[in-house]
């Protein structure tokens, strides 16, 4: 999960920043984005994992009603 979300978190946030031009980093690195920002997506994906299961359990909460 660590490695996915270190990967997908850059690559949308490329997509935000490139194509969309919502925002930009002050000094980006490589493709408009930082080179640490794949450490910080990796270091939070235990939080986005306990999101998931929460959503989860809620949508399936609501199914059995």
């Amino acid at each position: 999960m660590a490695v996915v979300t270190a990967t997908a978190g850059p690559a949308v946030e490329v997509i935000l920043i490139n194509v969309l031009g919502l925002y930009h980093y002050v000094h980006p690195q490589v493709l408009g984005i930082p080179s640490w920002i794949a450490w910080v997506y990796f270091c939070g994906s235990p939080a986005v994992g306990n999101l998931g299961r929460r959503v989860l359990a809620d949508l399936n909460k609501y199914e059995l009603q």
